[in-house]
Order: structure tokens, then sequence, then C-alpha cells
């Protein structure tokens, strides 16, 4: 079977697990062809430094971890080359045209299957109460559990690019965008990142609790995201 070309766009936290994964446990499907990171010295201790446009062109698959808008810088040069890119920052996948070749994991959120399946029927309400440590919000410092985003995924996207990844998501898989409503909680009392997800429509309620361990090395990701990603990347190369 030929050996796939990986090009890994995003050398940090995830794109350093990634690259781990292929080349321990997929080397028989996979090798880490090219890399790229805004940080040229972060992308070199993962392989071969390209540009953007040669990495693509040089890779049968190209892995992001970067950010939204590294997503969309890569989409139109991948779906011209007819490539395929699997997608970290799924927000970055939001407004824009969804080609063959798109993959990306159901991340740090449970249920999307559930999800999925009733997007046939008449969705009525789709809400999504993510609470995290508020350090994994910023420098601020709360008192209490305080509210600090209410309103639309491409709000959320915009003000939490880097991680409310999970509304964007949730917003492809129902195919209703437009009824997704995330609320963002900053908590200084909790230690994982809590994501409440509920649906309701013809077909009845859905109700989703997640509570997801911070990534040690990255407190803005959930290890769940990780551990989906891989997952999600194994499905590809192994089918």
């Amino acid at each position: 079977m030929k050996i796939k070309k990986i090009g890994i766009v995003g050398c940090g936290n995830i794109g350093a697990e990634l690259a781990k994964v292929i080349r321990e446990e997929c080397k028989d499907r996979a090798e880490i062809f090219a890399v790229y990171d805004i940080d040229e010295e972060k992308a070199k201790k993962l392989g071969e430094y390209v540009p953007l446009n040669k990495l693509v062109k040089r890779c049968d698959i190209v892995v992001e971890a970067a950010s939204p808008k590294a997503v969309k810088e890569l989409l139109p040069m991948v779906e011209a080359r007819r490539k395929k890119i699997f997608v970290m920052s799924t927000g970055g996948l939001i407004g824009e045209k969804i080609f063959k070749g798109v993959y990306f994991p159901s991340g740090a959120i449970a249920g999307l299957d559930g999800v999925s399946a009733v997007s046939r029927a008449k969705i009525n309400k789709i809400t999504l109460t993510t609470t995290k440590p508020e350090k994994s919000l910023g420098n601020t410092k709360y008192e209490n559990d305080t509210i600090v985003f209410s309103g639309t995924v491409p709000e959320a996207v915009k003000a939490f690019p880097a991680n409310i990844n999970v509304c964007a998501t949730l917003a492809l898989i129902s195919k209703r965008q437009d009824l997704v409503m995330v609320q963002i909680i900053a908590s200084p009392s909790i230690k994982r990142n809590v994501h409440e997800v509920e649906v309701e429509g013809d077909f009845g309620k859905i109700f989703c609790r997640m509570e997801n361990v911070p990534s040690p090395d990255n407190p803005k990701t959930s290890y769940l995201a990780i551990l989906s990603a891989i997952d999600a990347l194994k499905k590809i190369l192994y089918g």
C-alpha cells in the first residue's frame, strides 16, 4: 500500500502529538513529509520546513493544527490540487464550502452521531454552554462563575478562536449554524472544561455533558480533543 505523505501545518501541542502518533503508530501508512509553522524553528523540530504552498503541493494529506485563519488560507490551495485536509481549527470552516476531501474530528464533545442523525428532522433549538477554568480564557481573575460571552457561532469563533472550536463542530454537524447559540463561562473554581450540548426538535431532545481534563501542555485545549484527533486521523489512514 502506498505510504501517504503528510504535511503538518501548526507545530504546537496538537501538531506535535499527531506527528508522534504518525511516526510511532502509523508508519506503515504515512510519513511526515513536510511541516510549516509561523515559528520556523518550532517547525524544524518536527520535520522539514517548507512554505505553505509547497507543502500542499508535495503532500497527500494536509493536517491543520494552527488556527481558523490558517484553515481559510489552506482550503483553496487544497481544493485546487485535489488534496485532502484534516482540520483541527473547525472555526475556520464556518462560512466556507466543505468540499470532498475535508475531514475534521469530533473534538472535545460527544454525541455528534446523534446530532448528525437529527439534522434530517426539524430542529428548534441548539445550545452549547462551555465552562472553562479562568486561566484558559485569559489573564482576568473572577470571584465567581462569570458569563464572558453569549452569542452566535461566528461571533464565538471570532472572540475565542483558540479555544471554542467545539461550537463550530456542532454547527457543521447539525447543518444549522443559524440556530446554534453559544455561552462561555469563566470559572475560578473548576479544573475541567465542561461542555453542555442541548438539541430540541420534532425528534425529541438530546442533552450531553462532557467534563474534559485540559491538556497538560496547553490549558486551552481539552485532552479529549487530542485523543479525538488521533482517532479520526487513524480512521482516514486505515479506512
